[in-house]
């Protein structure tokens, strides 16, 4: 029996949205859940307290716990690709995957009594770790660990390199600190705060974002040398950031505070989850999914608005076969490039498919369920929706 899908697009002059919610998710944990990251919009990990690993590869519907080989609290985990990820906990504890996370061996990283609280890899064999007054780095893929001595002791909450030389790291009492060559030696830059820095997110090789204490949100564009202070609209303490490009991006912290903003923070807008947990770290997908981890074994998926612009509507758009069951082809009166990007989305507003166009070979919806979708279509550097107005499943 052929899967056939409604994919007719019928053209309305009226805005579609679907409500943005915080929808919670079942982790089978009550312990604490400190860091999350996805691989794929599928694959997911988050890591907690009493050495919880979980991970999905349904777009977070299901979460399967994996085992660390370790009671330690793990406070981050990274993936450098889909295959290989780390995580770094309490006492030292550092983990490695080489399949996707279903088994984790652990690493030697000669510290047994600090914690890490971040790690980063630029490739398949330098990374770094850092923590509560420690910096360590590996040159041989987390085999073996080194302590750099940088002359700073504070307490480091995250570490990030925009390429192979260049690298920072942020924490308690305002500390920034920068490296140029590799991570060999680190000078302190300033940042005009006391508030400890929790959390950093580059959006590209100059701007960078950072949070931290009593509502601490700062913003650089000239890769951290200069800073200008945000007005986050909070006093509670603002434990990770997430940015989708220059102007979206979220942030959360404690009592269940999330806030957004679509300018480049240059406006923060709570958006008033209604939730009491305490948020430790926070990933999206892309503008309409996103994930949110924190105490007592929450997780929480976002699922954001899909809309329709009235002057972005173009009407002599058709895409046939409809229903269809493989190709779908797009033609139209207007002028269009010979390649344009196609996004599919479902109706929560998951992005389920996107694929570049070519008139020569059309888009192979075969791998989508039976269902009905909104079609994004972007040609000439405008996006055009167009809606589905009937919901009709054909089976042959």
């Amino acid at each position: 029996m052929k899967k056939i899908f409604q994919i007719v697009l019928i053209l309305c002059l009226t805005t579609i949205i679907t409500k943005a919610q915080w929808e919670q998710l079942n982790s089978g944990t009550s312990q604490n859940l400190y860091s999350i990251c996805f691989t794929d919009a599928n694959t997911g990990y988050t890591v907690g307290r009493g050495g919880v690993i979980l991970k999905t590869t349904d777009g977070g519907d299901n979460w399967v716990s994996k085992t660390s080989g370790t009671t330690n609290e793990l406070f981050t985990v990274f993936f450098l690709t889909e295959n290989i990820g780390f995580i770094g906990g309490d006492w030292g504890t550092i983990l490695k995957t080489t399949d996707a996370g279903e088994n984790w061996s652990l690493k030697l990283s000669g510290i047994d009594y600090n914690c890490f609280f971040s790690i980063y890899f630029f490739d398949e064999n330098k990374g770094f770790a850092v923590g509560d007054d420690i910096i360590v780095s590996t040159s041989d893929g987390g085999e073996n660990w080194e302590a750099i001595n940088t002359g700073y002791q504070e307490r480091f909450y995250d570490v990030y390199f925009i390429d192979n030389n260049t690298g920072f790291i942020v924490g308690s009492y305002g500390t920034i600190l920068k490296t140029i060559d590799g991570g060999a030696t680190w000078d302190m830059i300033s940042s005009g705060t006391d508030e400890w820095i929790l959390s950093m997110f580059f959006v590209n090789g100059s701007t960078c974002f950072v949070s931290g204490t009593t509502g601490l949100m700062m913003k650089s564009t000239d890769a951290c040398y200069n800073w200008t202070n945000q007005v986050s609209g909070t006093d509670d303490n603002l434990i990770s950031i997430f940015f989708i490009d220059e102007n979206i991006g979220y942030a959360a912290g404690e009592w269940g505070v999330i806030l957004k903003t679509t300018n480049g923070g240059n406006d923060w807008v709570d958006m008033n989850s209604g939730l009491d947990s305490e948020f430790d770290d926070i990933f999206f997908i892309n503008e309409n999914v996103g994930f949110i981890v924190g105490s007592n074994g929450s997780i929480y998926k976002y699922t954001g608005s899909v809309s329709v612009s009235e002057n972005k509507l173009i009407e002599d758009f058709l895409i046939y076969p409809n229903p269809a069951n493989s190709i779908i082809s797009i033609t139209s009166d207007s002028n269009l490039s010979e390649q344009i990007q196609v996004s599919i989305f479902n109706l929560k507003g998951e992005l389920v498919l996107s694929n570049l166009y070519e008139k020569s070979t059309g888009i192979d919806i075969s791998s989508l369920n039976e269902g009905v979708y909104f079609v994004e279509i972007n040609f000439n550097n405008e996006t055009t929706f167009k809606k589905k107005c009937n919901s009709i499943i054909i089976k042959i």
